[in-house]
């Protein structure tokens, strides 16, 4: 399965849990067990299966740069539009033209 996001963290047990029992493991055990997700995540692309199609997108807000708006798609898949501030607060259709790791890019 190609998950689109992917939390990795090293296990902190808390006291008073059950999970504060278990043995701890090696730091070179839990490191290479961090290295080997990393990889595999970095390893696929998330949204390709998005190019050519089209979306509902509500676009929500501005980009960080000055040349994108941002809006999601219901699945809430970071889409990223040409900047067109009549856009903002709207619902519209959207062709998904490129993917990236973290976001698609789309035309209206």
């Amino acid at each position: 399965y190609k998950f689109p996001v992917v939390n990795i963290a090293q296990f902190y047990p808390r006291p008073g849990t059950v999970a504060a029992k278990l043995k701890k493991l090696q730091g070179h055990v839990v490191k290479d067990r961090s290295r080997r997700v990393t990889a595999h995540f970095h390893s696929y692309s998330t949204w390709d299966w998005l190019i050519g199609t089209e979306q509902p997108v509500c676009v929500i807000e501005y980009g960080k740069d000055e040349k994108y708006i941002v809006g999601h798609t219901p699945g809430y898949t970071q889409v990223l539009l040409p900047r067109d501030a009549t856009l903002l607060g709207k619902q519209v259709i959207v062709r998904i033209i490129s993917a990236e790791k973290w976001c698609v890019k789309g035309e209206v």
